[in-house]
């Protein structure tokens, strides 16, 4: 009587998505920094009124094209199922 090992399936290799390497910087973080920067401004100018919009146009242009990634949409089946029943409901 021989006895069978089951065969060893193969592991999936790890996939990493770009999305997930890149550190995700919200919208309202990007705001807080241009507020904190827009800060510094008026403080360096000793608060003097009316320079406001251009301290935080400036402050904008410092931090450049500071990338805002927002999360991906979620698309389990269910949502897509019930998209496509809405959808079709419709017609």
């Amino acid at each position: 009587m021989s006895t069978k090992t089951p065969a060893a399936r193969p592991r999936k290799k790890a996939v990493v998505r770009l999305q997930d390497a890149v550190p995700q910087i919200t919208p309202d973080t990007r705001r807080r920094w241009i507020a904190e920067a827009a800060y510094y401004r008026a403080e360096q100018r000793g608060f003097l009124p009316g320079r406001e919009v251009e301290d935080w146009l400036e402050a904008e242009k410092e931090l450049g094209d500071a990338h805002v990634s927002l999360p991906p949409p979620s698309t389990s089946r269910r949502k897509a199922r019930g998209a496509s029943a809405v959808s079709r409901r419709n017609v």
